[in-house]
């Protein structure tokens, strides 16, 4: 049975800065990593959510999966797993390239 994949706020926000990053450039490639990072969410996430290792800067509970967007540019998708109501909730979409501290967990 699928997990519930539920974005947070300032997930949301990272996610839409980073795909008008891409809209300045070239629709299709925002178009084609807002596809493959829903296909990220609705494959992964949602079916093998615990199977990705604790992020490293804070550890359980949170977990992470690293998504690499083009040549050179990779971000923590950051998020929490909860067994019992089979939800993951993405916290962060954080470059890698930022401080690890300036996430805000």
């Amino acid at each position: 049975m699928p997990y519930r994949v539920e974005i947070g706020a300032a997930a949301v926000r990272q996610i839409d800065h980073f795909l008008e990053y891409l809209r300045r450039y070239s629709d299709e490639s925002a178009e084609k990593y807002k596809a493959a990072l829903q296909d990220v969410f609705d494959t992964y996430l949602s079916m093998t959510p615990t199977f990705f290792g604790h992020f490293r800067e804070t550890g359980a509970p949170n977990y992470t999966f690293l998504f690499s967007a083009m040549p050179r540019q990779t971000f923590w998708i950051i998020y929490r797993v909860d067994e019992e109501s089979r939800t993951v909730r993405v916290l962060r979409f954080h470059s890698t390239s930022l401080d690890d501290s300036s996430h805000g967990l």
